[in-house]
């Protein structure tokens, strides 16, 4: 992934401005640039871009030229199509131009496309790209869930610790938890737990174990009829797997019964 670099026709008045204008979100008055400077591709592609953001359908794209925005356009037209294997392609060509531009849309748009395909790696790194240049958290979340599903679970409670205040969400909250369990520190995610709606309470594993161990017995009866488990039950499986050493269902019943409580 390449880092930020400066805009490769900063010296064309009508498309710094543009690019000023896309910035800040003011994406009608990139469209209207662009349509006083219709030879520009860069500004085509840019006004093809905002009208996404503003968000309008386009149905029948017809490219035009080819500019820097070029492949970020196509990931656009890919993702509102659901195609995401065809976006995560185009942005892995635009990001590995050396003059490739960060700003909040592009970054959202890998994140949205690259969660989609479970590649976290690619998306944190664009998460990265972006946090160095503007300075600001706003995908920490992101961050944190991309990390986690990455394994590392001490760099996610680290960026926890140090961004507390920006990271009061109950699904943050879970994520923390669950990676508070992995690292073997049970107390500190049985507070975090806690914070979860609903309560979610976590029980020690020497209190607990002898309880869990019939439902350990029975769990695949009790998988099967999963969908139809009330919040308690589901707490009580989640446990079960937790404690039987299978972390990855333990975490899938986790999630949907977070998913229930909020």
């Amino acid at each position: 992934m390449a880092q930020s670099a400066t805009l490769a026709v900063e010296n064309q008045t009508p498309e710094k401005e543009a690019w000023e204008l896309f910035e800040v979100g003011s994406y009608d008055e990139v469209i209207s640039i662009a349509k006083e400077n219709p030879n520009s591709h860069f500004l085509f592609h840019l006004s093809q871009i905002s009208r996404f953001e503003n968000g309008e359908s386009i149905k029948n794209y017809s490219p035009k030229g080819m500019s820097l925005l070029s492949p970020l356009v196509e990931a656009y037209v890919n993702f509102h199509s659901r195609k995401y294997e065809e976006a995560g392609n185009q942005l892995e060509i635009y990001f590995k131009n050396k003059n490739s531009l960060f700003s909040y849309p592009f970054t959202k748009l890998s994140v949205d496309v690259y969660f989609k395909l479970k590649k976290y790696d690619y998306a944190l790194a664009i998460i990265r790209g972006y946090k160095k240049k503007f300075m600001d958290l706003a995908f920490v979340k992101e961050e944190a869930m991309a990390l986690y599903h990455l394994k590392n679970y001490t760099e996610v409670v680290s960026l926890y610790r140090n961004h507390i205040n920006e990271m009061n969400d109950p699904e943050v909250h879970r994520v923390i938890g669950m990676a508070l369990l992995f690292l073997g520190k049970h107390q500190d995610a049985e507070s975090l737990l806690d914070m979860v709606p609903g309560k979610l309470k976590l029980p020690s594993f020497e209190e607990k174990r002898k309880q869990y161990e019939k439902i350990i017995l029975n769990m695949e009866k009790i998988e099967a009829k999963r969908k139809d488990l009330a919040p308690r039950q589901l707490e009580d499986l989640g446990f079960a797997y937790l404690f039987n050493g299978d972390y990855s269902k333990a975490e899938s019943v986790f999630t949907d019964l977070t998913r229930q409580l909020k």
